[in-house]
């Protein structure tokens, strides 16, 4: 059960269903949506093989696993303040096997990466995860110690997720349709848009979140010098900037709603699911002075994140109904 804890299983799942979301709730039916509004109606389906994509989607949670266990062993001794009862390397398992399992699985991801891509004969996308893992490797070796640096690579690595459906489905579908797309003056643009707005609604949430733990994690940071965004302006300025982050979501969301959505259904579901929970959580995190607030915090900001990502099951429901 630790080496679940050890990789985060809740996030690796949160991540697996991204995926499953962003090509099953965004790309099929905006595809299909497309296909039935040519001219000529063409029948627009997914083309990137299941297998491929389940190759895909546990290539990015071996990589996201294995950036955990690299974070966790170069932590141990602010984990050993921040928090020492959840403690993993070094108590459940020595740093040396917390090593090795690092280095099989972020290997098996970096590989798992190449093949997913040579499936859409694109062998350039498998860099992605290569890069990825680089980037991993210097947010938790030297970046994670430098305020707004650290949170803004973490943040951009999450936003990447959704992408990564898109990209490798992308390739696949303009395989198939180029020609067609040629002969119909249109392409898959649109739905690129669609995934866009979600990772910069995850690189968002995330940033925030980021610093809700910073905050969380003072104590340790400082004792062990590092140069976190409240430790060099402090909690209140902290606060301020998770609140103009929540804040800027919300704005976002009326925008779309205004612009492009205006059905009741997604009214509903942003007020209710979205923006709620977020003015819910910034009152948390300005009244509270302990631990727990700014952990009820940022599992809040965790669950708005899950509520971003399930809108677009709502869509694809939407999607259905305005082609009937």
């Amino acid at each position: 059960m630790y080496i679940l804890k050890l990789i985060r299983y809740k996030n690796l799942l949160i991540i697996a269903y991204t995926m499953i979301v962003m090509r099953y709730g965004i790309i099929a039916p905006l595809a299909y949506y497309l296909g039935q509004y040519s001219e000529p109606p063409l029948q627009f389906v997914l083309q990137f093989p299941l297998l491929g994509f389940i190759i895909l989607v546990i290539s990015t949670i071996l990589i996201a696993a294995a950036g955990y266990v690299l974070n966790d062993a170069n932590d141990l001794e602010i984990d050993s303040i921040n928090k020492p009862h959840k403690q993993i390397i070094g108590v459940k398992i020595s740093f040396n096997n917390a090593m090795l399992i690092y280095f099989i699985i972020n290997l098996a991801g970096i590989l798992g990466g190449f093949i997913a891509a040579y499936i859409v004969r694109l062998p350039v996308l498998g860099f992605l995860f290569a890069i990825t893992s680089g980037f991993l490797w210097f947010y938790s070796t030297t970046y994670k110690q430098q305020a707004i640096t650290g949170n803004i690579i973490i943040s951009l690595l999450t936003a990447v997720v959704p992408l990564l459906s898109y990209l490798f489905e992308l390739r696949a579908l303009n395989l198939v349709y180029h020609n067609y797309l040629l002969a119909i003056g249109n392409d898959f643009g649109f739905i690129g848009s669609w995934i866009l707005w979600y990772a910069v609604f995850a690189f968002i949430i995330t940033l925030a979140r980021e610093i809700t733990k910073d905050i969380e994690d003072f104590e340790g940071d400082a004792a062990y010098g590092r140069s976190t965004i409240p430790i060099r302006y402090g909690a209140s300025v902290s606060k301020i900037i998770i609140y103009i982050l929540s804040s800027i979501v919300a704005l976002l969301l009326i925008l779309l709603y205004f612009l492009y959505l205006k059905d009741i259904y997604t009214l509903i579901y942003f007020l209710l699911f979205i923006i709620s929970p977020l003015i819910l959580s910034n009152i948390i995190v300005f009244k509270t002075k302990t631990i727990k607030g700014l952990k009820q915090a940022g599992n809040i900001l965790k669950l708005v994140m899950v509520a971003g990502i399930t809108y677009g099951i709502l869509i694809r429901y939407l999607i259905q109904l305005n082609i009937e």
